[in-house]
């Protein structure tokens, strides 16, 4: 099956098949085997299991060989402490009880979608929904949680030939039957990355998901409430441009019709199901597909951006958030600009980069501890937990 849906889209699109869609030479094209993260033995691998294995964690979350290393379970971070516009610790939930976590150097928070709901409840955000919900400003950002982008994500189905194997022969325990990364069928800039086409494959069916790797609508984050707890209220803006409808019609009307036709041509026993051809010919009812036939995925990105103040940004190039001091997010949030293929990468490259120059980078400025509870510190009384 992965064969075929290679050699159909190659034929559709002209462009040849490859193998490695992480080589900067051939970022274009389809290919037959997916590039995971996972073991040997088919079992899924995350930045979990890879970076806090045995030989560096204990199962109770502690540092092997003296590594200066906790990791806390049933936790729950509630807010960022700050004395003046220093951070200095987090405020967190743990089995019920509230705790206070000290600071000598950096706050580091990396909780993706749930990034921006920590500055806002620590006072970095919006001033009017700062107001709003009682919390005292720290810095006034219009800039968090805003500009959000996301990839879209819609389907086309094919009947299969039941003969075929879901799965490539010399990779069973991969998730995806093929796919493609494509240019915008338009024409317009033929070397970048706008289509993304994951092959999913059973014994009778073939399922193309298809995602458009360059929306322009935006959407936003915000809180909803003081409570920590209570979970962020999420617009993703799926399809608020008008020009990100037009760009996912001309992915139904080029690729996948003729990538149809070719897979009709090398097995007839594949044919579209959804969207049928009528369909696909028609605007209105395309559209309307489109809409009904929409789903999500989770690539949210750009909502904390990388970039300067006046640009929309809420971090600089470091990841350190603008107008306060040692307080650092290292997350896709703070991707400045699309991301055009999964997101994955892109975060455990910025956990990277941030850990490698707070390796090397010295601290400028030290705070005086016996400040943390004196005049200056805007959290006073409300953790009584020492320092470690």
């Amino acid at each position: 099956m992965a064969s075929k849906l290679t050699i159909a889209i190659e034929r559709a699109t002209g462009y040849p098949t490859i193998l490695d869609y992480n080589d900067p030479d051939t970022p274009l094209g389809p290919f037959t085997r997916w590039q995971l993260y996972q073991q040997p033995d088919g079992r899924r691998e995350s930045s979990s299991t890879a970076f806090l294995s045995p030989d560096i964690m204990t199962p109770t979350g502690r540092g092997v060989n003296n590594r200066k290393l906790t990791v806390m379970f049933r936790t729950t971070a509630l807010r960022i402490l700050f004395s003046g516009k220093h951070a200095i610790g987090v405020e967190f939930l743990k089995d019920g009880k509230c705790v206070c976590a000290y600071s000598r150097k950096k706050v580091i928070i990396s909780a993706g979608i749930n990034s921006p709901q920590l500055l806002m409840l620590s006072g970095i955000g919006p001033a009017k929904v700062l107001k709003k919900a009682g919390i005292p400003i720290v810095v006034d950002n219009p800039n968090v949680g805003q500009r959000l982008k996301n990839h879209t994500l819609n389907f086309a189905v094919f009947t299969a030939n039941s003969n075929d194997r879901p799965l490539p022969d010399l990779d069973p325990n991969a998730l995806y039957t093929g796919g493609a990364f494509l240019p915008d069928p338009s024409g317009i800039d033929p070397d970048q990355r706008a289509v993304q086409l994951i092959g999913i494959g059973s014994e009778d069916r073939l399922t193309i998901a298809i995602l458009y790797l360059q929306p322009k609508s935006r959407g936003s984050i915000r809180i909803q409430s003081p409570d920590p707890l209570n979970i962020v209220l999420a617009d993703e803006g799926f399809l608020t441009d008008p020009d990100d409808m037009e760009a996912i019609k001309r992915i139904y009307r080029i690729y996948i019709r003729n990538i149809a036709q070719e897979l009709a041509r090398i097995d007839s026993s594949y044919k579209l199901l959804s969207p049928t051809l009528d369909i696909i010919d028609n605007d209105d009812r395309l559209e309307q597909f489109i809409k009904y036939n929409f789903d999500h995925n989770h690539h949210q990105q750009e909502f904390l951006r990388m970039a300067p103040l006046s640009k929309g940004g809420v971090v600089n190039r470091r990841g350190e958030v603008h107008g306060v001091q040692n307080l650092i997010v290292a997350d896709a949030s703070i991707v400045p600009f699309t991301v055009d293929g999964n997101t994955s990468s892109a975060a455990y490259l910025i956990g990277y980069t941030i850990a490698k120059q707070l390796c090397k980078k010295p601290i400028r400025k030290k705070i005086n501890r016996h400040t943390w509870n004196g005049k200056e510190n805007d959290n006073k009384g409300l953790c009584d937990s020492p320092l470690f």
